[in-house]
């Protein structure tokens, strides 16, 4: 009997599973293709400013009659939709000065990620008038530099 109980245990012992479990990772490569991403192109408009979600502007460059704006915003997995409205009054300064401010519109959605885009900007709308020469300074809401814009 006592043969048998040191029998059993020594089955038991050396019976169970003492291995430690590997957990493979794997590895996966992104291609990249080469192709930037498109630079999301709109028209500015005069009107009133209405509500946006939050837009934090990076960098802004301004080339003949197209303003191109970095951003970076909170996206998701739905449509955004830009635009840049400028302010219908117009400061009486020399040369004078508008404000303007970009408008985020986005459908509430719950995936979210931190992702920069370039706004690129046809501003030929904010001149104060369309003539060659016509001078104004544009205000940006988040910008702490005016933009000098000549109409072209």
């Amino acid at each position: 009997m006592k043969s048998l109980s040191i029998l059993a245990l020594i089955a038991i012992f050396f019976g169970c599973d003492s291995t430690k479990k590997i957990i493979e990772t794997e590895t996966i490569e992104t291609i990249d293709t080469g192709k930037p991403e498109r630079n999301i192109m709109i028209k500015a408009g005069i009107g009133e400013f209405t509500d946006s979600e939050p837009v934090t502007i990076k960098n802004v460059r301004l080339e003949g009659n197209t303003l191109f704006i970095d951003i970076t915003i909170i996206a998701g997995c739905g449509v955004h939709n830009f635009k840049l409205t400028g302010s219908p009054a117009i400061m009486k300064s020399n040369p004078p000065k508008r404000s303007v401010k970009i408008i985020h519109e986005v459908p509430r959605e719950e995936c979210s990620d931190s992702v920069n885009k370039i706004l690129e900007v046809d501003i030929s709308a904010l001149a104060t008038s369309q003539t060659s020469g016509s001078t104004i300074y544009l205000l940006l809401d988040g910008w702490d530099e005016e933009i000098k814009y000549v109409f072209e």
